[in-house]
């Protein structure tokens, strides 16, 4: 786990002079939080609130299935 952490999550090269690849999928999952920031932020408090209570009721009724299976596990 830890070396798939290393190689692939933070992209360790095995010398400092290899900066390796743009790891599109952060950078992806970057920009999207930054833009849910700047709608939050320009919608103000009041919307920013009601986003928040959607999106993680939404998140935690997906990850729901996994730690049921995880726990039967």
């Amino acid at each position: 786990m830890s070396t798939l952490f290393s190689r692939v999550v933070l992209g360790k090269t095995k010398s400092i002079s290899d900066m390796g690849n743009m790891q599109w999928e952060i950078f992806g999952c970057f920009v999207l939080a930054w833009i849910l920031v700047f709608v939050c932020v320009f919608k103000g408090i009041k919307s920013a609130g009601k986003v928040s209570t959607a999106t993680s009721s939404v998140f935690d009724e997906m990850l729901e299935p996994a730690k049921f299976i995880r726990f039967c596990l």
